[in-house]
């Protein structure tokens, strides 16, 4: 079993990219793409080098409205040209509030009925046998989740599945977290965690593992604030800096010396260089995230490590403290 971080691709034709062989800060083979990100015309020769490529659906884009309107053969073909594995289009039960967006349950219903629609078209009409089909799974909530799961699978099974994870803020989130990770463990086949990277999902991905035996991967979009905000994950614990031309948000480190991180960008760099030239913090923290993802999946293998990293986390992230033990003892229940 694997459990693998796609990071997603952002700038894909920059040179010196992570997936690219003679890259000269270091060589990770795999990114997950978006089409609303490169574009459905690119090709595989875009990605030189990278040897996993998961290619998403934009169905979360299409539905807050902030791509433009394509259908699912469409994404089918952009899939089948660069991808090794494709998720279904789905529509999200998401409705907007403002600017704030919400799971809408009222949406239910109809977003799943058209989301089987596409799944079942997009897989009868696939023509590259070698790259997988996951379909996506919407549900905040198990008996939501495991609903979408069988209405999806009523005429077709897939190669695997994909669930936009939920991410810890607040007390209501814990419940959909373990929800969806009950989820995953019940289905028991590969499957793909969509948009969470933090320590504690990577974690808890790699324990299920663990468990099932399986292959897991997972994305996020996090290792790119380093381009729109100057975020700069602080390589042991994750909490995130500001590398950023703004003095005043700006972390206080020496401009002239290097950061106090030993990976392979910031051991050839200053900060000075970094906050110029944000691709640099980028790559950072991708690395960052993947050195977390390989040491996590080691310490699984040992329940009493896996329980005192586990702790460790939860306890130490302000975000998690007033609800830790609940978080700890519904994690340690499933896994």
């Amino acid at each position: 079993m694997t459990v693998t971080f796609t990071p997603v691709t952002a700038n894909y034709k920059r040179k010196n990219m992570h997936w690219e062989r003679d890259n000269r800060y270091f060589y990770y083979p795999s990114l997950f793409v978006s089409p609303f990100v490169t574009g459905t015309d690119c090709t595989k020769n875009d990605f030189q080098g990278a040897s996993l490529i998961i290619a998403d659906s934009g169905g979360y884009q299409l539905k807050t409205g902030i791509a433009r309107k394509v259908d699912w053969y469409e994404i089918l073909q952009f899939q089948e040209r660069i991808a090794d594995v494709g998720l279904t289009l789905d529509v999200p039960p998401l409705s907007k509030k403002g600017r704030l967006e919400y799971y809408d349950k009222s949406r239910y219903e109809k977003c799943l009925q058209q989301s089987t629609i596409n799944a079942n078209r997009m897989l009868e009409h696939k023509t590259n046998k070698s790259m997988k089909t996951y379909a996506v799974i919407q549900g905040k909530d198990f008996d939501d989740a495991y609903k979408w799961f069988n209405n999806i699978t009523k005429d077709h099974d897939f190669d695997g599945y994909a669930i936009p994870i939920a991410e810890i803020k607040n007390v209501g989130d814990i419940q959909s977290f373990y929800d969806q990770i009950r989820l995953a463990k019940e289905i028991n086949t590969d499957f793909h965690f969509l948009g969470n990277c933090t320590q504690l999902s990577m974690l808890i991905y790699s324990r299920l593992a663990q468990i099932t035996r399986k292959n897991y991967t997972f994305d996020s979009s996090t290792a790119s604030n380093a381009i729109r905000y100057g975020q700069y994950f602080e390589p042991h614990y994750h909490h995130r800096m500001r590398f950023t031309k703004n003095e005043e948000h700006r972390v206080k480190f020496d401009l002239d010396k290097r950061p106090p991180c030993y990976c392979p960008i910031c051991s050839k760099h200053t900060v000075r260089q970094l906050i110029n030239n944000p691709m640099l913090t980028m790559l950072h923290n991708v690395y960052v995230l993947k050195e977390f993802n390989e040491y996590s999946f080691t310490v699984v293998q040992d329940y009493n490590e896996f329980s005192w990293l586990l702790k460790k986390i939860v306890e130490s992230n302000s975000k998690y403290q007033k609800h830790s033990k609940e978080i700890i003892r519904l994690i340690t229940s499933l896994l």
